[in-house]
């Protein structure tokens, strides 16, 4: 038997209506009077006030983020904690101005999202994660985050007994010059007239040259090394020489590196230092006198902005603007008015405010006063600028030259770099090093010939290097092993162009 459905009270409202005969039912009045009666027939509820609108905005109320620093690839955990009277349950949406975010977790006044940093950030830059909390109506709330990024490469040099390094913008490396020690990097013991790229290197953010080997920072904060081992300054754990880089074991988030005679210093990113090789004299710093093959940390100093290897002593330059010293002190080059060697960290008595640290063999340099010059240790061939050949045991002012942003010395000579782009060097001069078209020493600081704009300089044992504003490299002094990458083997007195190499890929606006 087929069943029939019995007619709904609508269906049967609608044949009382139709059933009457009247040809013009109101049917809409009809069914909002039967929906009156009626809300649970109809689906709706009893009518009721309009809701007020949202006027005020949600608070953030807490937020957190579990690093303000990062290296490349590093991950960040961000979150904002909400209220808002008026909406229980909170929108949430997260940007960043690089890097990459994650899908954000969130709940009723709670959302976080990971980050993870980019390769590198321009010089300065810092990222900026923004979260942004939204109400029932169109008010808003926003916390921005920032975050500091390594930076990206720029372009840099440095230059050791008679080789030479160079950095380019887009994080690769280049070398050129003696290569007896493997200290190119690129394989081989040959030497180079003209720059090779030092093989498998990428991402790298500074660089460092030492008398017979060479150091690299990539951005995701490990260190690079190659070249003479004898004393372990290769730091790999070994005393073996090294053709093309090695990793250095166990230093992660490190900024800066700094090659000196046969030992080597490291920069991590919160401000302490790592230091391992040869420790005659203790330039290592860590208390010892023991060579070490693998880094070791140094104790009693922090805060450190800038590090630099000598020949037998090292310097650092601590947020403060103090300078401290550490090693052999046989000239004076530790600025503490004494010739007593020092195998921990201290600083220099009434030494503040500094800007820029060097070191050369046996010598120190640094900048402050308004970028002047100081300078103390030993004095021959006047490598000190001071206008004499006197050995100083404590920082003098060394000149009138103001305006310094870079320093760099060697064995016999020092260079100079001012914000007006032009190069100063003093000291040695027999293999025409100081670039005045002269072989005359020099006490006093004098402009290398025809270089402006300099944006990088770099001192060898007895060359000299500099980088102008577009990204040519300049070098001039002794050539006897192709240190100044021309292609010849011939010595020069004032600067010429390295062959083939640009360290910018695009040459930025300028003077």
């Amino acid at each position: 038997m087929k069943l029939r459905r019995k007619p709904g009270r609508w269906a049967l409202l609608a044949t009382v209506v139709l059933g009457s005969g009247v040809g013009c039912t109101d049917f809409d009045a009809e069914r909002a009077a039967f929906c009156q009666r009626n809300p649970d027939q109809c689906g709706v509820g009893p009518a009721g006030p309009e809701p007020s609108p949202d006027t005020t905005p949600p608070a953030i109320i807490d937020h957190s983020q579990s690093a303000s620093s990062v290296m490349a690839q590093d991950v960040v955990r961000f979150q904002v904690v909400a209220r808002d009277e008026e909406t229980p349950v909170l929108g949430f949406s997260w940007t960043a101005s690089a890097g990459a975010l994650g899908e954000p977790s969130s709940a009723e006044t709670t959302s976080e999202v990971l980050w993870t940093a980019p390769a590198c950030m321009p010089a300065g830059t810092a990222v900026t994660v923004t979260a942004t909390v939204r109400g029932a109506g169109e008010l808003t709330a926003t916390h921005a985050f920032t975050v500091a990024a390594n930076p990206c490469p720029a372009p840099a040099l440095d230059a050791g007994y008679a080789h030479s390094l160079a950095l380019r913008d887009d994080g690769t490396v280049w070398a050129w010059g003696e290569n007896e020690r493997g200290q190119l990097g690129d394989g081989t013991v040959t030497h180079r007239l003209v720059p090779v790229q030092v093989t498998g290197l990428h991402s790298v953010i500074a660089i460092s040259a030492g008398i017979y080997h060479s150091l690299a920072v990539r951005s995701d904060g490990t260190v690079w090394a190659w070249g003479m081992n004898n004393m372990g300054m290769l730091g790999d754990g070994t005393t073996v020489n090294r053709l093309a880089p090695v990793q250095v074991p166990g230093l992660t988030r490190i900024i800066a590196v700094s090659a000196g005679g046969a030992h080597s210093l490291a920069l991590s990113s919160d401000g302490f230092v790592w230091a391992w090789g040869h420790n005659a004299g203790g330039r290592l710093g860590d208390g010892t006198l023991v060579e070490r093959h693998s880094p070791v940390p140094l104790s009693g100093i922090s805060g450190v902005t800038a590090l630099t290897a000598g020949f037998f002593h090292s310097l650092a330059l601590r947020n403060d603007g103090s300078v401290w010293s550490w090693g052999a002190n046989g000239a004076g080059q530790l600025g503490d008015g004494t010739l007593r060697e020092r195998s921990l960290p201290a600083s220099l008595p009434g030494f503040t405010q500094a800007s820029v640290i060097a070191s050369g063999g046996s010598h120190s340099l640094a900048a402050r006063d308004g970028g002047r010059l100081w300078s103390w240790g030993e004095n021959e061939y006047g490598k000190l600028g001071d206008g004499t050949t006197e050995n100083r045991l404590a920082p003098a002012s060394a000149s009138s030259l103001n305006n310094i942003i870079a320093l760099d010395g060697n064995r016999d000579h020092s260079l100079a770099l001012r914000s007006d782009g032009t190069v100063w060097a003093w000291g040695f001069n027999g293999s025409g090093a100081l670039g005045d078209g002269t072989f005359y020493h020099r006490s006093s600081p004098v402009p290398v010939s025809g270089i402006s704009g300099a944006i990088a300089i770099a001192a060898g044992e007895r060359h000299s290097l500099a980088v102008q504003r577009d990204g040519t490299v300049w070098a001039w002094g002794r050539n006897q092993t192709g240190e100044l990458g021309d292609g010849t083997g011939i010595s020069r007195a004032s600067p010429g162009q390295v062959s083939g190499l640009r360290l910018v890929t695009s040459v930025p606006a300028g003077p």
